[in-house]
C-alpha cells in the first residue's frame, strides 16, 4: 500500500479550515443580541443575535455549537492521531483517518450548506472541499485485494452489519417532521422556521441509510470494500453519539428542553448506537493485523 502525498497538503489545509470554523463558531460574540423575525412563512422566529451564528435562530444556533465543541475537542484531536499513524504506513491509520474524514466531511458539508451566511463562508467552503477530496484519497490509498488477509475470523461482522441496518434505517425519524406537515396541508416543518430547506434531512435520508446498507451487506458478503465502509460510518456513529449529547447541553444552557419522547427518539438513540459503534469499532482495529504502507 502507499501513502498519498497529497494529503501532506489536504489535511492540513482541513485542519486550519475546520479550526478556524468551529472555534469561530464557538467562541464569537457580539452581535445585537437576541431579537425577532418574520419568516417567509410569516411567522414569528427568535433569532439567537450573537457571534457567528447571529442571524440563525436560538433554537438552531445552539445546535451548531454543540456540533463545535465535539468537532474542536474530538474530531480535530482524532483527526490529527489518525493522519500521523497513516503518514508512518499503518493500515490502522488509513482506516481511522477514512472513518473521522466520513466524519469531517458530513459536518462541512452541513455547515456550508446549513448555515446562514456570514463572513465564513469561504472557510466553510474549503473546509468541506479538503474534507471531501481527503477522504477520497485516504479511500484510494488502500489496496483492497489485500484486506481480507490481514482480517482475522473474530472480526465483528455480524455486529457490525446489523447496527449499520438499524442506523440506516432510524434515520427515517426525520419522515415524521416531513411527512406530518404534509398530511396537515401546512408543506413546512414547524422547526423550519426561517431557513428555506433542511440540508440535515437531505444528508441524513438521501446518503446515510444507503452508505449503510451498502455498507452493511458488503460487510457480510465479506468484501473488500466493506472492512473500510463499515468503519467510515461506524466512526460516524461514534461522533454523532457524542455531538447529539453536546448539542443538547448547548440548548439547555439557553433554556431550550425537548420533550422526553424527543430525548429518547434523538439523542437517546443516537447515543447508544454511538456506544454501541465505539464498541465494535474497538474491536475491529483489534482483529485487524497491521500492515505497511510505502510512502
Amino acid at each position: 500500500m502507499k501513502t498519498n502525498k497529497a494529503l501532506n497538503y489536504l489535511i492540513p489545509l482541513l485542519f486550519l479550515s475546520a479550526l478556524i470554523s468551529t472555534a469561530t463558531g464557538l467562541f464569537s460574540s457580539g452581535g445585537p443580541g437576541t431579537f425577532t423575525f418574520t419568516s417567509l412563512h410569516g411567522k414569528q422566529v427568535e433569532m439567537y443575535g450573537y457571534g457567528v451564528y447571529q442571524y440563525d435562530t436560538h433554537f438552531r444556533a445552539p445546535i451548531s455549537r454543540g456540533t463545535d465543541a465535539i468537532t474542536l475537542f474530538v474530531g480535530l484531536p482524532v483527526l490529527l492521531v489518525a493522519f500521523l499513524k497513516y503518514r508512518k504506513g499503518s493500515l490502522k491509520g488509513a482506516f481511522l483517518l477514512a472513518g473521522i474524514l466520513t466524519y469531517f466531511v458530513y459536518n462541512s458539508a452541513s455547515m456550508a450548506m446549513g448555515i446562514s451566511y456570514n463572513f465564513l463562508l469561504l472557510v466553510y467552503i474549503i473546509y468541506f472541499s479538503s474534507s471531501f477530496f481527503s477522504l477520497i484519497l485516504a479511500i484510494f490509498s488502500i489496496k483492497f485485494d489485500e484486506l481480507p488477509e490481514h482480517i482475522t475470523p473474530a472480526y465483528p461482522y455480524r455486529g457490525a452489519a446489523y447496527l449499520l441496518f438499524f442506523a440506516g434505517l432510524s434515520v427515517f425519524v426525520w419522515l415524521s417532521e416531513i411527512l406530518g406537515p404534509l398530511f396537515a396541508g401546512t408543506i413546512y416543518p414547524a422547526g423550519l422556521d426561517t431557513y428555506t430547506t433542511e440540508v440535515t434531512y437531505v444528508i441524513d435520508l438521501g446518503l446515510i441509510p444507503p452508505a449503510c446498507y451498502i455498507a452493511g451487506f458488503f460487510l457480510l458478503r465479506r468484501k473488500s470494500a466493506g472492512y473500510v465502509l463499515s468503519f467510515m460510518m461506524l466512526t460516524l456513529l461514534t461522533v454523532i453519539g457524542c455531538v447529539v449529547i453536546s448539542q443538547s447541553i448547548f440548548q439547555a444552557a439557553e433554556g431550550i428542553f425537548l420533550s422526553p419522547g424527543q430525548y429518547i427518539g434523538f439523542t437517546g438513540i443516537f447515543t447508544i448506537m454511538g456506544i454501541i459503534a465505539f464498541r465494535l469499532l474497538f474491536l475491529m482495529d483489534k482483529n485487524t493485523m497491521e500492515a505497511k504502507m510505502k510512502a
